[in-house]
């Protein structure tokens, strides 16, 4: 599993790793090292090497480099910006040991560069880039070499990938340790190119522990997750019990469906509006289905059916396609009340939640939404602007607020248990940015709480969170594999699912 840090997390384990005995010049030695193993191992051009350096940590970082390549017979130059007086002490000591091979120094940038590293500004950057510096890296941005960065891309917020008015648009990012969150985070993660993760001595060991480090799954973290039994039965592997789809929308309810089937649970039963039995039996011959006649609403018809589908099952999905009427209303309703069996809202679900708030009171069950921005922020009364400047702290509060799993989808999805852990997942690209996406997601997920319901082990928040988590990685990835298949623009959501067979 990737642990990704905040600027403030990252400075802390710099500095607890150096109260452990491990020297500052020795955490730059290595992470010079560290660049020019990237640089061998990337094949990447040192006839022309331009080092630009700025006066922290970072730039002692691309001095080291310097070092390194004159040690091996090489001049690259070096391109000094920033107020020399305030140069950080590491820095200084980095340019006295270099000294000896007497430098080559310039005020430009060379049009016969082939590769420029880039060690201007670190993750420790909070401010707007401007003046020489901000020409400075247009002017690298405008160079035909090869631009390598030193643990961030210069100009981009470590913590929220932000483009502080301008940055570097690397080609390769060497990162020490762990990654930051503004590698992965959008617009960051455009400019951050290649992420190379190189270990350099810093280690969980020197993270506080005041509050749990946003994690990423790692397709290592699935392994053995959902073991098959030979010996097994249909009822062996779980019942969901499905609730999607209305007079008018057919379609969420089968990619949801269709996706959980695929999870390896063992039966899926649709709950759906009398008008998609038809379709769905034709399209999903595998699920059973049970119905209910949406205008007029009629508890009696209504009710009795809904209840025994959920005494039938070991875990509920609801809300993909069922609308905000008064009929989807009626159904949400029953479930909270009558359901004790863990719950996953997606869609609509969450637009009821948002209209009638006194449905929280009803949740007691281990429940997990899947909310995009939108949606979020009628759940929640913040804003989209909001939201998207802190995903993380938005999805972490929530949950805590309301006892639930929260899945804030987005680019990259923010995933936060009750406790305070949270994930962000790294998979996934443009493919998934069609309509159904969210319904495929929300059946994988309620697949995989099914089956760990099913095993007995569907109810611990710490566990449920990890297997959102690992939903959505899955998820991604399925969009990575179809778009290989097609393209990102071709790839169509009713063949995601298909995908799920590398996993299940």
């Amino acid at each position: 599993m990737r642990w990704i840090l905040t600027s403030e997390e990252a400075g802390d384990a710099d500095r607890m790793a150096q109260e452990s005995g491990i020297p500052s010049m020795v955490l730059m030695e290595r992470a010079a090292l560290a660049v020019l193993r990237v640089i061998d191992t990337e094949h990447l051009s040192t006839d022309r090497v331009l080092v630009v350096a700025g006066m922290g940590n970072n730039g002692g970082d691309g001095i080291a480099v310097a070092r390194l390549l004159y040690e091996r017979g090489q001049r690259p130059l070096i391109f000094m910006s920033g107020n020399r007086d305030r140069m950080s002490t590491q820095t200084k000591e980095e340019l006295k040991i270099l000294s000896q091979y007497q430098p080559e120094f310039t005020g430009e940038i060379p049009n016969d560069c082939t590769l420029i590293i880039d060690a201007l500004f670190g993750t420790g950057l909070h401010r707007r880039v401007e003046g020489s510096a901000a020409e400075l890296i247009r002017a690298i941005n405008r160079s035909r070499a090869i631009r390598l960065s030193v643990d961030i891309a210069s100009g981009i917020s470590s913590d929220t990938g932000e483009v502080h008015g301008c940055a570097v648009r690397a080609d390769y990012t060497v990162t020490f340790s762990f990654a930051k969150r503004g590698h992965f985070f959008y617009p960051g993660s455009d400019y951050t190119g290649h992420l190379v993760i190189a270990p350099i001595g810093i280690t969980t060991l020197h993270i506080k522990k005041k509050q749990p480090v946003l994690r990423a799954i790692e397709g290592k973290d699935l392994t053995g997750l959902f073991p098959r039994d030979e010996s097994g039965n249909k009822g062996t592997f779980g019942k969901l019990l499905v609730i999607a789809g209305s007079r008018d929308i057919c379609g969420a309810a089968y990619l949801s469906a269709a996706a959980a089937a695929r999870t390896g649970v063992g039966m899926v039963k649709i709950f759906t509006e009398e008008r998609n039995r038809a379709p769905l039996a034709s399209l999903l011959p595998e699920a059973l289905i049970a119905t209910y006649r949406e205008s007029p609403p009629d508890p009696e018809d209504t009710e009795p059916p809904l209840i025994a589908s959920i005494h039938w099952a070991d875990a509920v999905l609801i809300g993909p396609g069922i609308g905000t009427g008064a009929a989807a209303e009626k159904i949400l309703r029953c479930v909270l009340s009558a359901s004790d069996l863990p719950l996953v809202m997606d869609a609509d679900a969450l637009n009821l939640m948002a209209a009638h708030p006194d449905l929280w009171a009803l949740v007691h069950v281990p429940c997990m939404i899947t909310p995009h921005a939108a949606e979020m922020s009628r759940i929640s009364g913040r804003t989209l602007e909001e939201i998207k400047s802190d995903p993380v702290g938005t999805a972490k509060q929530f949950a805590a607020a309301h006892s639930a799993v929260c899945v804030l989808k987005d680019a990259r999805t923010v995933i936060a248990g009750p406790s305070g852990c949270s994930y962000l997942n790294t998979s996934g690209n443009s493919a998934l940015a069609k309509a159904g996406s969210g319904d495929v997601l929300a059946g994988i997920l309620a697949g995989m709480v099914t089956r760990k319901a099913k095993s007995g082990d569907g109810s611990d928040p710490e566990k449920l969170s990890f297997l959102a988590a690992a939903a959505c990685f899955i998820h991604g990835r399925c969009g990575e594999f179809l778009s290989e298949k097609t393209s990102k623009g071709t790839a169509m959501i009713s063949e995601l699912a298909g995908e799920l067979r590398r996993f299940f």
